[in-house]
C-alpha cells in the first residue's frame, strides 16, 4: 500500500478554524491600531506646531485635531505635557479592551510620545 499524501479533512477543518479565529482577532484589532496611529500622527503634528506653547494651548490644539481624526480612546486631560530641552513633550499611555467573543477579551496597552 502506498502512504497517503496531503491533508485529511480534520486537518483542513482545524486549519480553517484557526484562520477564522485569526481573521476575527485581526478585524477587531484593526480599528484600535488605526486610532493609535492617528494619535501618533497628531502628536507628530503637535510637536511641530507647539514648540514653545503652554500646556493649555497644546490641549486645545489636541482637542481640535482629535475631533477631526475621531480619536476617542484618550482626551486632552489624559495628556502628560512637559518641557525638555526647551521643547514641549506630549505623551500618553492608555489601555483598550477589545471584546472578542463571549467572555474573552483582548487587552492592548499603548504608549505614544512626541519624542
Amino acid at each position: 500500500m502506498r502512504k497517503q499524501r496531503g491533508m485529511g479533512i480534520v486537518s483542513i477543518f482545524f486549519l480553517l478554524a484557526l484562520l477564522f479565529v485569526s481573521a476575527i482577532i485581526a478585524m477587531k484589532c484593526f480599528p484600535v491600531y488605526l486610532e493609535y496611529f492617528a494619535i501618533k500622527r497628531t502628536f507628530a503634528a503637535l510637536s511641530t506646531e507647539t514648540k514653545n506653547a503652554s500646556p493649555k494651548e497644546v490641549k486645545e490644539k489636541f482637542r481640535a485635531r482629535a475631533q477631526i481624526d475621531d480619536i476617542k480612546s484618550i482626551n486632552a486631560d489624559d495628556l502628560e505635557i512637559s518641557k525638555e530641552g526647551g521643547e514641549t513633550v506630549v505623551s500618553t499611555a492608555y489601555q483598550v479592551t477589545v471584546p472578542l467573543f463571549y467572555n474573552v477579551s483582548l487587552l492592548l496597552d499603548f504608549s505614544a510620545s512626541t519624542q
